[in-house]
């Protein structure tokens, strides 16, 4: 009964721990897409402001000449704010990305880490359970052993017995036939000595 209740307890062990695996697994990939779909956003917008600024300088570029003096200054300083705006940006999505990058690595790291935790905890289990079952065959094959050898010796002693009243039973038949023989021996003696006595 104790292998019963065992073989029927371990397999809602191993659905269980597979349920686990598979929502950890289920977790891990939606963080891994949000990472990439983040990156991917970071990299579109980066390619934007590059666009306007390529933009706004071929716009510039091509402008004709203003009057006054500071005009170029205000120009070239819309091109400078534009190109340290691209360039903080570009950091900002570089270390975004470099972040994204640690996280993706971070979750291949747990998947691989609970796909080799799982994978110990069914091979411990498999263990566990050949070793019940081993035990239990010892135990049935205990149990079974003795029970022949009980049979055994109480066919031998069934046996023995059974030698003995034949034996007892021959050794009598014999005793009977050896007084009967007697017996009648003696009568015959008898009569033969009351005959020659006439």
């Amino acid at each position: 009964m104790r292998g019963y209740e065992s073989q029927e307890r371990e397999p809602a062990d191993d659905v269980d721990h597979l349920t686990r695996f598979e929502a950890e697994m289920k977790r891990l990939k939606t963080e891994r897409e949000k990472a990439i779909q983040h990156a991917e956003d970071l990299g579109y917008q980066v390619e934007v402001l590059r666009a306007k600024l390529h933009e706004a300088r071929r716009t510039l570029m091509f402008r004709p000449p203003f009057e006054g003096g500071d005009i170029g200054y205000h120009a070239e300083q819309l091109l400078r704010n534009a190109q340290m705006q691209a360039d903080q940006l570009r950091q900002d999505a570089e270390r975004e990305l470099s972040q994204v990058r640690a996280q993706t690595q971070r979750i291949l790291q747990e998947h691989a880490e609970q796909a080799a935790r799982l994978q110990a905890e069914l091979h411990a289990e498999a263990v566990t359970r050949r070793q019940q079952l081993d035990q239990e065959l010892a135990e049935r094959r205990a149990t079974v052993e003795s029970h022949v050898n009980e049979n055994v010796a109480w066919a031998e002693q069934l046996r023995s017995r059974t030698e003995q009243q034949a034996r007892r039973l021959l050794e009598e038949s014999r005793a009977e036939a050896e007084q009967a023989m007697a017996a009648a021996r003696a009568e015959a003696e008898r009569l033969v000595t009351e005959a020659r006595q006439r």
